[in-house]
This record gives C-alpha cells, structure tokens and sequence, in this order.
C-alpha cells in the first residue's frame, strides 16, 4: 500500500502532461505494452501501467526472467525472446521510471517486484525493450534451418512442416548425403566451411538462422566477442551491411542473449557513425583485447533483415565478410 502511495505521487505530475496530448494515457492497473518506432507486433520498449500512468522499465535489472513474463502476458510466445536496448525503439520523451525483478515464472508483470527508479544512471537511454516471438513462427513448407550450433554453418536441423519447425530423427537413414542437401539448401559449401579468419572479419554466432547471433570480430586469427556497452542500432547496422545485410532493420541485441563467447572479449564501448564499411572502422576507445570491466554474459548481438548477397562481397558461398582495406 505505501509502495502505490509513492508511485501516486509521481505518477499525478506525469499523467497530467500525458493526458493533455492524448487520452490514451489511461490505462488498467498491471497491464503491459511494447512501445516505439517500427510498428512490428511484439517488439518495443517496455512500459508498464501502475497507479493509472504508463512507467517505462529501466535496464538494469531487467533480464530474461522479465523479458519471459513480459512476452508471457502479451500472448508471445516464451522462446526465442531477445532484449534490446530500449532507445532502439525511438525516444520515448518524459515520464517516470520503474525498476522490475521477475523470478521468470509470473503469469503477469503486477506479481513482479515493481518500485520507482530513483537511479539517475536511468535515463531515457537506458530503458528495456524486447523482441517477443510469435506463438506460431511461420515458415515456408520444406523449409530447412540449423538451431543451437556454434557457428552459423552448423547445427540440429529443422524442417517445415505445416508452418511449424520440426526436428529430424537420427536413424539409420541420415548420412552424408542428407547432410548435403541441407547445407546446399541453405547455400552453404558441401565441404565444411573454413573456420580460419582473417583481421576484421565478423560473423554472427548462435542465431537460429544466419542473419542473426552474437557478434564475433576477429583478432590475430582468433575469433573474440564484443561487450555490450554502448552498442546501439548504428553498430549493428555496420555488421549487417559487413556482412552483406541490408543496414536498415538491424537490430542491437544486449544482455548475452545469444549465448555467451567461450573464448577472447575483444572490445567495449564501440560506437559507430552507421556508414562505416567495417566494425573496426569505428570508435573503440580501448584498444583490441582490453575490454576491462564485461563478462561474455553481456556479450553484443545483432539481428539482420534481408537476405545476404554473396555476389555483392565477392565471396564463396559460406565465407565471411573479409576486411574492406584487405587487412
């Protein structure tokens, strides 16, 4: 009960403002809404309704556990959910700020732990946002695709069926030349790619297709991963356009939630102008092996739109972006 008097207390100032441009403002106690540019169903910025107002939700508690009850109460879908940053989704203006802690097993974001943010790290960019799935992820029948492997080139295989992905069973009849036509079908080499890589390549590790994953950069011929701070929607743009994507609908994924690296973090804090031809063409204050301060637990991803153009790179089907200077 004290804890809505407080909340009442901010909230009247905030809904005051939101109520003289527009009267959507109102809303039911506990109800949740993804909000912000791009009009696509189940993505955007995390906001809350509590005592009459919508609160947006800061990052800093915010995990997989929040991201699950959110999309769980939206109708989504609980695989497959990603955490963006929330200023991807456009700027969200003013408005008060709430801190939530799920367990992960809510039914609704009302049996979390919600309570004002009187962090002032918490500012209008540092807001959650999420990327739901579909209950019912459609796909085109006989399409194939390969889930959970380390690399893009491998993987479970999955067919569709009746718009619905199904695994494949591993009898006596799956050999080699099953496995060549799925990796033909998905444009790939038959032989196994080449993992060597060359200075500045990236790849995208982890996704359940190629367009999306943790991004990896290589260094010295080592593949290594990228810290989370400050990754925004102009460094993803310049992995996906590196890798052959369109830049426009790229997407910054933070958090780790494609996994965390096993192996060199090799930088922080990149911040990218969007027209970069490499990721290594960007800002990075610290230099190549000095991420101080991140864990792969909060590993950078991207997702990409589009498909890749192979013949734009000049590549070998399977390949990775090679360095634009030939580093």
């Amino acid at each position: 009960r004290a804890r809505y008097g407080l909340v009442a207390v901010w909230a009247v100032s905030f809904l005051l403002c939101a109520e003289r441009s527009s009267s959507a403002a109102e809303c039911n106690q506990g109800d949740v809404r993804l909000e912000g540019r791009g009009g696509t169903v189940g993505q955007g910025r995390v906001e809350v309704c509590d005592s009459n107002a919508w609160w947006r939700v800061c990052k800093d508690q915010f995990g997989t556990a929040e991201a699950s009850v959110v999309c769980r109460q939206l109708g989504f879908s609980e695989n497959g959910i990603r955490m963006a940053p929330g200023s991807y989704f456009g700027d969200p203006g003013h408005g008060p700020i709430l801190q939530m802690s799920c367990s992960g097993n809510e039914q609704r974001v009302s049996n979390c732990s919600l309570q004002p943010s009187f962090n002032h790290s918490c500012t209008s960019l540092e807001l959650a946002g999420v990327l739901c799935e579909a209950l019912n992820f459609s796909c085109g029948e006989g399409d194939v695709r390969l889930v959970s492997g380390r690399t893009r080139y491998e993987g479970r295989v999955e067919v569709c069926r009746s718009n619905t992905f199904g695994t494949v069973c591993n009898d006596l009849s799956w050999g080699s030349e099953e496995a060549q036509v799925v990796c033909g079908q998905l444009g790939y080499n038959i032989t196994a790619p080449n993992e060597a890589c060359s200075y500045g390549d990236v790849r995208l590790v982890n996704g359940r297709m190629p367009s999306e994953g943790r991004v990896e950069i290589c260094f010295n011929g080592n593949w290594g991963t990228i810290c989370h701070y400050g990754w925004s929607q102009a460094n993803a743009a310049v992995v996906c356009n590196q890798l052959g994507y369109p830049s426009e609908g790229a997407i910054p994924i933070v958090f780790g939630n494609f996994g965390p690296g096993d192996s060199y973090l090799f930088l922080s804090d990149v911040s990218c102008l969007g027209n970069e031809s490499s990721l290594l063409d960007c800002y990075h204050p610290s230099d190549i092996g000095t991420a101080l301060f991140c864990t792969h637990n909060i590993d950078a991803g991207v997702i990409c739109a589009g498909v890749v153009d192979l013949a734009v790179l000049g590549l070998g089907v399977g390949g990775v972006a090679p360095h634009p200077h030939g580093l």
